[in-house]
């Protein structure tokens, strides 16, 4: 009678391990999906302006599965002839929110 209680607990255990995989590797999933997206706005802008006017834009980008909404804040720097380019990404049915940084110069 104690086996099957030691052995229903164990049971017990791995469902709740095998649930928190599953649900983390969504999440990493999410993750890279967001920073791939991430990082192709940032190219496209890099290819379509070399040298990226400072302000903000925004976009939306569907890859994969996932639908973001991305949002960039280009700013000068110390040095004239360089920009950063900060990138949010959100997606759009988890709010789940990540930041790409990128440098531009002449």
């Amino acid at each position: 009678m104690i086996s099957l209680v030691v052995v229903g607990l164990a049971l017990g255990a791995v469902v709740v391990a095998v649930g928190r995989a599953a649900a983390d590797q969504d999440h990493l999933r999410r993750l890279t999906f967001g920073r791939w997206a991430a990082l192709n706005a940032l190219a496209e802008v890099r290819l379509n302006e070399p040298f990226p006017a400072v302000g903000s834009r925004t976009g939306d980008v569907e890859i994969g599965p996932f639908r973001y909404r991305w949002r960039m804040v280009v700013n000068d720097t110390d040095e004239p002839e360089v920009r950063r380019m900060d990138i949010e990404v959100i997606e759009r049915d988890t709010e789940l929110r990540q930041t790409v940084v990128g440098f531009a110069g002449q």
